[in-house]
């Protein structure tokens, strides 16, 4: 379909907390397709607050006032997981576009019923994991793709954070979040060696509390199995320290071996090496190596709004990040976590 021309989508933003205020919200002036128009939080003077500071043409403290404003196109909702039905349904009644923050539901129920109601209303709807708007991955997927790797044996993703017991974090609370770190990183390290390598054929694993006694688990390891026969490794945890645990990225085939450290995460930094072995079959196997260091320009949420808006502007149906691969990464972590009360 031909696309608008001199038309910005008008995105209102539903969670204002610390995701959006620090990394959603500062994006929108880097973005060529979407304007910030409204915020919603649940104090009128900090919505009012937000809006002047970020730029949006309005605070308010109604979801039902933000939705019915014939102004506005789209809503990225920022909301804890446990609210995203609600709010999902609320948007597609009011016929609004959705970008929906990940991990898309608490379980399988609420994502299923989230996606019925996506495609009754008939609006764009596509999930927020931003990682893979990373200019590393993408060129990783491009050297996948081309074989440049040879026949891919194994992948690697490790992630985390020192995230030790605070009051009210929805984040340590199953009950509001879905899970512990499997559900809110393991969801991203699924959804991105999904998308570099293919379809998942199944996982297995393990999620445990190694340091904290919070009701979510803390740490976890998962084994994927790939369709076309590749193995991977996710690793995530809540209870190491940043710095351990910044974002490693690995992929090794029989032609190369690619190695991304620190693109895991919210910026567009970090580096790629790739290591080509000169000679599979000589006793002293030579190696190339060719690095590329990325700076934090590449803004991943300003380049997510804009490939969201493309599919608005465009009444193109979504291609990535699409609501019902969400759904089975919710399924794949269920998995995961079926092995905790096994073995």
């Amino acid at each position: 379909m031909t696309r608008q021309t001199n038309n910005r989508v008008k995105v209102g933003i539903i969670g204002s907390g610390a995701i959006a205020q620090n990394r959603v919200l500062p994006s929108f002036p880097a973005t060529r397709d979407c304007e910030l128009w409204s915020i919603h939080n649940r104090n009128k003077s900090i919505a009012d607050d937000l809006a002047q500071k970020f730029g949006a043409h309005h605070g308010t403290d109604s979801i039902e006032d933000l939705l019915a404003d014939k102004h506005l196109d789209a809503v990225y909702v920022a909301s804890p997981v446990d609210c995203h039905l609600d709010h999902a349904l609320s948007i597609c009644q009011a016929n609004k576009h959705l970008l929906l923050e990940k991990p898309l539901a608490r379980n399988s129920a609420e994502a299923a019923q989230i996606i019925e109601a996506c495609e009754r209303a008939g609006i764009v709807a596509m999930e927020a994991y931003m990682m893979k708007f990373h200019p590393a991955h993408e060129k990783l997927r491009e050297l996948v793709a081309s074989n440049a790797l040879g026949k891919v044996v194994t992948a690697r993703a490790r992630l985390g954070c020192w995230h030790p017991p605070m009051k009210n974090s929805w984040r340590q609370d199953p009950a509001r979040s879905g899970g512990g770190v499997l559900f809110d990183i393991g969801c991203h390290l699924l959804d991105l060696l999904r998308w570099l390598l293919g379809p998942i054929k199944s996982v297995t694993g393990k999620a445990a509390n190694m340091i904290f006694d919070y009701p979510a688990d803390d740490t976890a390891v998962g084994m994927v199995e790939f369709e076309h026969g590749g193995i991977g490794i996710i690793e995530c945890y809540f209870c190491l320290p940043d710095e351990f645990v910044g974002g490693e990225l690995e992929i090794s085939g029989t032609e190369a071996k690619v190695t991304c450290q620190g693109t895991l995460g919210q910026c567009g930094s970090g580096t790629m090496r790739i290591e080509r072995s000169a000679s599979r079959h000589a006793a002293e196997m030579p190696v190339e190596q060719d690095t590329h260091t990325y700076s934090a320009d590449a803004n991943l949420y300003a380049r997510q709004l804009d490939r969201f808006a493309e599919y608005i502007l465009t009444g193109t149906k979504p291609t990535m990040s699409t609501l019902p691969e969400g759904a089975e990464i919710i399924a794949l972590l269920a998995d995961i976590y079926a092995h905790r009360h096994t073995g």
